[in-house]
């Protein structure tokens, strides 16, 4: 009896080691990460005239025909030269008037891509062609009037003894046309088990060259028109292009909101889903890798495919290889100064010197309010527009375009107080810094 009564304690004991001998299961080792989009499409217009003006947010307003030697050395970082700019479009006028390269209508009713992100598609009809070849509709013409002559070279007149005018069309020049719209599929990579991250990269499905459109009264530029949509060829196809410009600087708006719904429940359509939008699944989480490494590149730069980060406090400064921007900053987070990313983080902002025991604000000798610098660091929806190094690339055969990536700059708004109310102005838009590819 006693020897079965110590077998089964033996077992018992056993049985309990064993049991405290299993391997613990780490919980972290099943958790699902949470999915959301790394790809993302978007439209935005670029101006490529040297003499095309932009407002202080990058919208075009109207042309400078007079411009200084030193605006045009800034200008060529933004835009095509008056060569490259002409040579282009020459190019691709000739192929799209021969028929040798399909062009599309650039303006069809609902937009070329749909205005409803859930019924995306491609909308444009190619521009239809007569026997001869010339087009039905002056997709490459223009609307003008001149006045009619008799078969004695005089001007025609009415009753009323005014000048008869007739109605004729003008093709356009490569001279007209003054910016770009691009519509390219955006993605990043974000590596969950290794940290890796991959910044944007660009692949352009389309494009649309543009002139200005004028009121016809007053001369005034009311919008930019689209003459056409010429689709672009995959990746590789690279091999046959030529470089159209390099290191060009472009920049674009992410958070422009598409639509509003107003009081009637009925949606007010102001724009297409894709034109200066990304999506705020996209926005935010790609926006929020970019704040985390401005307030930590010490530790964060190392995981970023990137070369390092660079300073555009001071404009343009070209290195030996064409980079617009040559001042590398530093990532330590110990020295607050200008030569430091964590100091483009945020910006400073004038605040009262408060009492610790009281709570008051504290004033001087004179009666004045102490005032301190406090740095209020960038929120993830701050970060409105992203800037872009790239270079264009250029098939003549097909006339697509693809663009290599080689920096990026996120933007917030500039501000500025007003002293007479105490609160802040936005007076522009305002690079926080460059990520060199």
């Amino acid at each position: 009896m006693k020897k079965i009564t110590l077998i089964c304690l033996s077992l018992f004991l056993i049985g309990g080691s064993i049991a405290q001998k299993k391997s613990k299961v780490e919980l972290h080792e099943y958790i699902i990460p949470p999915v959301y989009s790394k790809k993302q499409f978007i439209s935005y217009t670029v101006p490529i005239a040297l003499r095309s003006t932009t407002d202080r947010f990058g919208k075009i307003i109207g042309e400078n025909m007079q411009i200084n030697n030193e605006e045009i050395q800034k200008l060529e970082n933004e835009r095509l030269t008056e060569n490259e700019r002409l040579t282009f479009v020459k190019t691709v006028f000739e192929k799209v008037r021969s028929g040798e390269v399909t062009a599309y209508d650039g303006n069809p009713i609902n937009g070329l891509f749909n205005m409803n992100p859930g019924m995306s598609n491609f909308n444009a009809m190619a521009l239809e062609r007569k026997e001869d070849g010339a087009f039905y509709e002056p997709h490459l013409q223009y609307a003008s009037s001149k006045t009619k002559f008799d078969e004695n070279g005089e001007p025609e007149v009415d009753e009323n003894g005014d000048p008869i005018y007739i109605d004729i069309y003008i093709d356009y020049k490569p001279e007209d046309v003054t910016s770009i719209t691009f519509y390219e599929n955006w993605s990043y990579n974000a590596n969950n088990e290794t940290g890796v991250l991959t910044p944007i990269q660009k692949q352009v499905i389309g494009y649309t060259l543009n002139v200005t459109y004028r009121d016809p009264e007053i001369y005034e530029i009311l919008r930019v028109k689209s003459l056409f949509y010429i689709p672009c060829a995959k990746e590789e196809y690279e091999g046959k292009m030529i470089t159209l410009k390099e290191n060009i600087c472009t920049s674009t708006r992410i958070n422009i909101p598409w639509h509003t719904l107003p009081r009637k429940n009925k949606e007010l359509v102001r724009g297409y889903w894709y034109s200066n939008n990304l999506s705020a699944d996209f926005r935010f989480h790609f926006c929020q890798y970019l704040i985390y490494l401005a307030k930590d590149s010490k530790n964060l730069l190392q995981y970023w495919k990137v070369k390092g980060i660079y300073d555009t406090d001071k404009g343009y400064a070209v290195d030996k290889d064409g980079f617009p921007y040559s001042k590398e900053l530093s990532s330590d987070t110990t020295v607050f100064c200008d030569s430091t990313v964590v100091s483009k983080s945020g910006y400073l902002k004038k605040m009262d010197i408060f009492d610790d025991h009281m709570g008051e604000p504290i004033m001087d000798s004179n009666g004045s309010y102490l005032i301190r610098e406090v740095m209020v660091p960038y929120l993830v929806n701050e970060i409105i527009a992203l800037g872009f190094v790239e270079d264009w690339l250029f098939d003549e055969k097909t006339l697509s375009i693809q663009k290599k990536v080689k920096g990026l700059m996120p933007t917030v708004f500039e501000k500025q107080e007003n002293y007479e109310t105490g609160m802040y102005e936005v007076i522009g838009l305002k690079k926080m810094f460059c990520i060199k590819y």
